[in-house]
């Protein structure tokens, strides 16, 4: 697999994965989801460095912004020179090297419902599995009407909760890792982050 491709797939919570089935939750385990979720809905901006973890062990590392609703630019560090940006219901998919764009709809994304106006498991995305250790908050989760499908791990930090990684486990069973530092939230973002131009009319952005 390329690495175009690759990178393409991690975005995307894969088919055929056997086994998954929406879990009961504990008390204990919907306190988690709650504050999670309240989290989530007070979330206007959030920036980060990232480091990604293919499943052959690449790495890749890049800068990530979001704002809510429906807003996010997740931009690779050269030798990669992949952008993501999300315009309307679509996350653009442009590699820099070959100059091919790739439309995705942004809820098939492992993230997507954290993008949206009222983000909120139970919704978009229901819960498989939830725990609490070493001061995180980990919960497993899958696109509502796709249990068969493949899965997202969510990382949170538990006090404050903070997202800090997510894990897509892909249908072959492998798992791509992103993590993030130098989280920022709620500051404001140049708006231009977000504007995607198509290339056909205004050429191909260069990325450094």
């Amino acid at each position: 697999m390329t690495s175009r491709r690759l990178l393409l797939s991690t975005l995307l919570v894969g088919a055929a994965l056997p086994g998954l089935a929406r879990a009961a939750l504990s008390s204990r385990q919907q306190a988690l989801v709650d504050r999670v979720t309240e989290w989530m809905q007070g979330l206007d901006t959030l920036t980060a460095t990232f480091v990604q973890v293919a499943p052959d062990g690449g790495l890749s590392t890049g800068r990530l912004w979001i704002k809510r609703p429906g807003q996010m630019r997740m931009q690779y560090d050269p030798p990669a020179q992949i952008l993501l940006v999300t315009t309307d219901w679509r996350l653009v998919f442009y590699d820099g090297k070959t100059k091919q764009v790739n439309y995705i709809p942004v809820a098939q994304t492992p993230i997507g419902f954290l993008l949206s106006e009222n983000p909120n498991f139970g919704q978009e995305v229901l819960v498989r599995d939830v725990a609490s250790a070493g001061g995180e908050i980990v919960i497993e989760a899958f696109r509502k009407g796709a249990e068969d499908q493949g899965s997202v791990q969510l990382v949170f930090a538990e006090k404050p909760v903070e997202l800090r990684r997510w894990t897509v486990l892909d249908p072959g069973g492998t798992r791509t890792v992103v993590t993030l530092s130098d989280v920022q939230i709620n500051q404001r973002i140049d708006p231009d982050r977000f504007v995607w131009r198509d290339p056909q009319m205004f050429g191909y952005p260069e990325l450094d």
